[in-house]
C-alpha cells in the first residue's frame, strides 16, 4: 500500500463547495522524500478547498517547527515555521509553467496532494538557520561561540588600509 495515499483527495466524486483537510506531517513524511532538508519537525497542515467545475482553489495554513542545526553557533534549535499558499487546480491535459495551478487529467479521480505539501512546507522554511536567541529566556544556542563572534566583528573598523585611496577621490 502506498504510505502517500493518506494525502489523496477524491476530487472527482466531490460535491461542489467548500472542503476542510487536515494532516500532521511528521519524520516519516518527510522520509519519504529524496534529500529532504527536514529530518525532524510536525507540521500541522489545514486544507480548504473549494471545489468548482472549472477551477478550485487550494488554500494551504502551515504551522509547525522543525529541528535544524544553527548557521551561527552550530546548536541544535528548533525552527518554527508559518506559511500560507494559495494554488488552482483545473481540469486538463495540458502542461502549464505557472508552479500555482495544477493540472488534472480528465480521467484521474483523485488529487495527490503529498508532493504539494511537501513543497508548500519546503518552501516555507528560512533561508537562514537562526533563531532570536537573544529574546529567549534560555536559549539553546552556543553563548560561548556567540560571544567570540560578537568580539571578532569589534576587531573590524573603518579605519583601514582603503582610506589613503579614499583621499584621493576628493
Amino acid at each position: 500500500m502506498d504510505p502517500l495515499k493518506a494525502y489523496a483527495i477524491p476530487l472527482k466524486s466531490l460535491r461542489n463547495g467548500m472542503h476542510e483537510y487536515r494532516w500532521t506531517l511528521g519524520g516519516a513524511f518527510f522520509e519519504h522524500f529524496e534529500a529532504s532538508p527536514i529530518r525532524k519537525g510536525n507540521f500541522e497542515v489545514q486544507l480548504l478547498l473549494d471545489k468548482q467545475n472549472d477551477l478550485s482553489t487550494l488554500q494551504i495554513n502551515i504551522e509547525g517547527k522543525y529541528r535544524s542545526v544553527c548557521d551561527r553557533c552550530l546548536a541544535d534549535i528548533e525552527i518554527p515555521v508559518s506559511a500560507q499558499h494559495l494554488l488552482y487546480v483545473k481540469s486538463a491535459n495540458e502542461k502549464v509553467a505557472d508552479p500555482s495551478l495544477i493540472c488534472l487529467s480528465p480521467v484521474e479521480q483523485e488529487l495527490r496532494l503529498a508532493g504539494v505539501l511537501y513543497e508548500s512546507v519546503c518552501l516555507s522554511l528560512p533561508i537562514s538557520q537562526t533563531i532570536d536567541c537573544g529574546a529567549m529566556e534560555n536559549p539553546p544556542c552556543d553563548l560561548e561561540v556567540l560571544s567570540r563572534i560578537d568580539r571578532s566583528e569589534g576587531l573590524h573598523t573603518d579605519d583601514s588600509a582603503w582610506d589613503p585611496l579614499k583621499k584621493l577621490e576628493k
